[in-house]
């Protein structure tokens, strides 16, 4: 899953990978982890809302995922993206 959105005039992309379940925010200049694929939790979960907090060029961000109810780790996801409590980039998929 990858998501581009804009802060200002910065790039932004929020990438998960989906084998093994790292999580990132990407600039042109930096990228922040923001979960690690060697933590067991990262691939065991039973909740159905996630959400990863991160800062970039001095602006909140936050990525909430939705799973479904049923079969959730097999059908595809919805994802928000708020930057300082506005939404500003959302998907569906893994």
């Amino acid at each position: 899953m990858e998501i581009e959105f804009q802060i200002g005039n910065t790039p932004v992309k929020f990438q998960r990978n989906w084998l093994f379940g790292g999580i990132r925010f990407v600039t042109p200049h930096e990228t922040t982890l923001l979960q690690h694929p060697a933590n067991p939790l990262t691939h065991f979960s039973t909740r159905l809302k996630q959400s990863w907090k991160g800062r970039i060029e001095g602006q909140s961000v936050v990525v909430e995922k939705v799973r479904p109810l049923l079969l959730a780790g097999l059908r595809p996801q919805s994802y928000k993206v708020f930057v300082n409590d506005q939404l500003v980039a959302e998907a569906h998929g893994y």
